[in-house]
């Protein structure tokens, strides 16, 4: 049964339903759309040193320096190819080489004559690639003169980046996830628990991210948690420098990143395909805001973060031990989340506000194995490939029996993902660069094309409608900057998107373009802050005003066709902690809310002044709610905020 009382929580989405229900779908099926995805099969040549390359004759001689290879190369090869021969005559069949050519073009190919004991020749080829560190960070080298970008990463110039979602981790797109999940866009294995979730305004929920991604190289989160696994509270950022270029990469808890650069010694921070900003506000001291939501992340001179500031002023602050560990995340109505770890510096524990233990069991390679939760029940997490034993293979329940299934292939890109008995299977193939085929449980095959353009990919077209209630769509179009400018349904029905490029938000949605139904709604923005000021569609307008921490005081609907325009508007005011303490109808009719001081709605009053009470445990659980004519309702709850009963007067339901 669901629990009715009004949560601060409830009263802040109610004051922010501003736009009716498309504003919500515009932004799911737009946003997600622009998700910074990576071609994770794509293959290139990588710059650096160079080396003749062949299968059979594997002769790795190093070439200069240089960006690119050329005939000393080949020439190199074949003298060290003849001292070989020369120093052991009887394993050789032939007598010697000689150099014949060299392709100086992509993918660099050496030409060559086999000289036989009877003079005759046998032409042949090798191919070339770097030499060193042969792949960019983030690729592996395959067969022949190919790097290819490993799972989750961008393909970028001569280079792989790690991805970024931009939303779309919280919107369904058909094509961008499927199963348990994986994201075929990079061929990688994702995933999401949440251990706990608070109760309350500014709530300190903690939430694990898996990405397979991180299973190579040594380019984990490390967040305490093994190689492979973040937390909701673990955000950094990181700066590196080339001499003339400093970089800054702030990096959240899901693995989603966003790059700033400036010239060495300069002090502004720049960045391209994103409204994001990281300012310098001292030697020791950087603010990164983004845009989405507007709330800023500040970091310390070493990239630690030490507090989160919400658009509507919240602030979270986050200490360490003498180590340099996370130690508590403190929020600004007196709760606090407790962080413990062992000398090895792994996360064993977090304590909850009301003093509920979660624990953290890893294996002897320091993989993250078990999470035992306050009721004692305990989730496991198994790694049994060989070929990369930090890709999560398999998830056991509470009850030691196992609950998912995920496999790879010799690239490390996740192929399988299916529950117990082979339940919600779906398998992903990839062919050439750009596309990936997902066979979903039911035997049927769909074929999704990913569009790269200003370090961004979005999901260009499906071959079938999504079946799983997702944004589909035939076709997609992108604009310079990534953006997408055109979607075409499987109804062969058009809609068209103008953007504020520079801000990267929607100014205008035509749909059905082209035709007699066609319609548009234009949306502007407030100055500020990435919410709306004024959405116009046909026959309807809708103004919204903000105080100044983004909180929505008013919103006036118009209604254009019914003469003379009839306006109705609603109107909210604030206490100084942000919470919501009246609310005012159309009519006039005033309701009011008191709360306690961890911001939980312990009073309203309606325009009558008839008044519900609540109550609350010390885990922000609603315990006891008392209606206006007496009637009094109780809850109870297990060690994991599952409803247990719900009595009311005296009867009880559970």
């Amino acid at each position: 049964m669901k629990n009715q009382r009004p949560s601060s929580a409830m009263l802040r989405s109610r004051a922010r339903r501003w736009s009716g229900a498309w504003i919500g779908r515009l932004v799911c099926a737009l946003l997600v759309q622009l998700f910074l995805l990576g071609s994770a099969h794509a293959t290139f040549p990588a710059t650096g040193t160079w080396v003749t390359y062949s299968l059979s004759y594997p002769f790795h001689v190093v070439w200069g320096p240089g960006l690119m290879p050329d005939a000393g190369a080949c020439v190199a090869t074949f003298d060290a190819w003849n001292a070989e021969i020369n120093a052991n005559p009887d394993l050789y069949y032939i007598v010697g080489v000689e150099y014949v050519g060299f392709s100086n073009s992509y993918p660099w190919v050496c030409s060559y004559n086999s000289i036989r004991p009877d003079g005759t020749k046998q032409p042949g080829t090798y191919s070339i690639r770097p030499a060193g560190n042969i792949c960019p960070t983030g690729s592996t080298l395959t067969s022949g003169a190919y790097c290819m970008c490993n799972a989750g990463y961008v393909e970028e110039g001569n280079g792989c980046i790690v991805p970024k979602f931009g939303g779309a981790l919280s919107c369904r797109v058909d094509g961008f996830q499927k199963g348990h999940p994986i994201l075929p866009a990079t061929a990688e294995k994702y995933r999401a628990e949440l251990d706990w979730s608070d109760r309350g305004p500014a709530p300190l929920s903690f939430e694990r991210y898996h990405r397979s991604r991180w299973s190579t190289g040594s380019s984990g989160p490390q967040a305490g948690m093994g190689q492979t696994w973040s937390h909701s509270h673990h955000f950094s950022l990181s700066i590196t420098s080339d001499g003339n270029l400093t970089t800054a990469t702030v990096a959240a808890p899901n693995g989603e990143t966003q790059t700033f650069t400036k010239p060495s010694g300069a002090s502004t921070w720049s960045a391209n395909n994103t409204a994001d900003t990281l300012v310098e506000l001292g030697p020791n001291a950087l603010a990164y805001k983004r845009a989405s939501d507007d709330v800023t992340f500040n970091f310390d001179g070493v990239g630690k973060l030490q507090s989160r500031a919400e658009r509507n002023g919240w602030v979270t602050v986050y200490a360490y031990d003498a180590a340099g560990r996370l130690a508590t995340v403190a929020n600004p109505f007196g709760r606090s989340l407790t962080f413990v770890h062992n000398g090895a510096g792994q996360l064993t524990g977090i304590t909850t506000p009301d003093a509920r233990t979660i624990s953290f069991g890893y294996d002897a390679q320091g993989r993250l194995a078990s999470v035992q939760y306050p009721d004692g029940k305990s989730r496991s997490f198994v790694y049994e490939n060989a070929s990369f034993p930090q890709a999560l293979t398999g998830i056991l329940d509470e009850s030691g029996a196992r609950w998912g299934t995920f496999a790879y292939d010799s690239f490390g890109r996740a192929v399988t993902t299916e529950l117990n008995g082979g339940v919600q299977r779906y398998q992903v193939s990839y062919g050439s660069p750009g596309t990936a085929t997902v066979t979903d449980p039911l035997g049927t095959g769909r074929t999704y094309r990913y569009g790269f353009n200003a370090s961004k990919i979005v999901v260009t077209s499906g071959g079938l409608t999504s079946g799983e209630d997702e944004v589909d769509a035939k076709t997609r179009a992108q604009d310079a900057n990534g953006l997408v400018t055109s979607e075409t349904d499987f109804k062969n029905v058009r809609t068209d998107t103008g953007w504020d490029t520079a801000r990267r938000l929607p100014t205008s949605v035509t749909r059905a373009v082209g035709t007699p139904e066609a319609q548009t709604i234009t949306t502007q923005w407030h100055a500020s802050f990435g919410l709306p000021a004024l959405i116009t569609e046909a026959g309807r307008t809708t103004a919204f005003s903000y105080d100044g921490q983004g909180n929505l005081t008013s919103k006036t609907v118009t209604d254009r066709n019914s003469p003379p325009n009839t306006a109705r508007t609603w109107q909210w005011a604030y206490n100084a902690q942000g919470l919501v303490v009246t609310e005012t109808a159309p009519n006039g009719a005033v309701t009011s809310h008191e709360y306690d001081t961890s911001g939980n709605v312990t009073k309203s009053t309606n325009a009558l002044g008839h008044a519900s009470l609540y109550g609350y445990d010390s885990a922000n659980r609603l315990v006891t709610q008392t209606e206006a004519n007496g009637l009094s309702t109780t809850y109870t709850w297990d060690a994991r905020d599952r409803m247990l009963t719900r009595t009311i007067g005296a009867g009880t339901s559970g």
